[in-house]
C-alpha cells in the first residue's frame, strides 16, 4: 500500500512528508481491515507535522503516518466477530457505511 510517511517535524514548503510503499496489513483478532479510498488531512495534522505541538508531546513518536479522516470499504474482519465489528464501527449492516474516529 501507499503511504505517506512524516519522519521528521518541517514546515509544509520543506515537503516533510514522503510517499512510500508498505506491505499491507493483516487483521488481528477483532480488527477490521479497511482499504483507505482518500485520507485528509485537517489543520490539526499540519500543525503536527510542522512542529507547532512538539513542545507539548506531539507526535509521541516518529515516523508517523499523519491523516485521521478517512473514506474506504471494510476489506476483510473476522467473521467470527462481524457483529461486534460492525456495532464497534456503528455501521448499518445492511448499508456497511461507517464514521471511523481513531
Amino acid at each position: 500500500m501507499k503511504t505517506m510517511i512524516l519522519e521528521w517535524l518541517s514546515p509544509m514548503d520543506t515537503k516533510p512528508l514522503r510517499l512510500i510503499d508498505r506491505p499491507d496489513p493483516t487483521p488481528g483478532s477483532g480488527e477490521v481491515l479497511i482499504k483507505v479510498a482518500a485520507c485528509g488531512v485537517c489543520r490539526s495534522s499540519l500543525h503536527m507535522i510542522e512542529g507547532d505541538w512538539a513542545s507539548k508531546g506531539l507526535p509521541a513518536k516518529l515516523p508517523i503516518v499523519p491523516g485521521h479522516e478517512i473514506a474506504g470499504s471494510v476489506e476483510s474482519f473476522p467473521l467470527e466477530r462481524a457483529e461486534e465489528a460492525l456495532r464497534r464501527l456503528k455501521c448499518d449492516p445492511f448499508e456497511a457505511r461507517a464514521v471511523v474516529v481513531p
